[in-house]
């Protein structure tokens, strides 16, 4: 789940709620298990995991990159700029991996492009 809410009258109290309802219908529509990849940007991020696989998850993404393609103002056009993960940059997955894996269940998985003790 990644977005960016702006609109100021929007508690983070709700936003995790809208959140939890699209992850609950998610969930309830997959065939197989269903994960849910979550973005570092919860106010309470160990209890916002384990309202997720409360509800149904089979596990959690944590802090897996999301696309974010830049704009050329000039231009307009999308610039596609893919970057790969660097080991310093398992810092933040690794900690909620471990604040989180007795209640919501998560393991440690690296991105396949991180050089490193933890990655490929």
């Amino acid at each position: 789940m990644y977005r960016v809410p702006t609109d100021p009258q929007l508690t983070a109290a709700q936003v995790e709620e809208k959140d939890l309802a699209a992850s609950d219908q998610c969930v309830r529509r997959c065939v197989t298990a269903g994960c849910v990849k979550l973005s570092p940007y919860y106010s309470a991020m160990a209890s916002f995991a384990a309202r997720v696989v409360a509800a149904g998850a089979s596990g959690l993404v944590l802090f897996n990159r999301f696309y974010q393609p830049d704009l050329d103002l000039e231009t307009m056009d999308v610039i596609s700029k893919v970057e790969l993960s660097r080991t310093w940059e398992l810092r933040l997955p690794l900690r909620w991996i471990a604040i989180t894996a007795p209640p919501a269940g998560t393991g440690p998985v690296a991105g396949r492009h991180v050089r490193g003790p933890y990655g490929a």
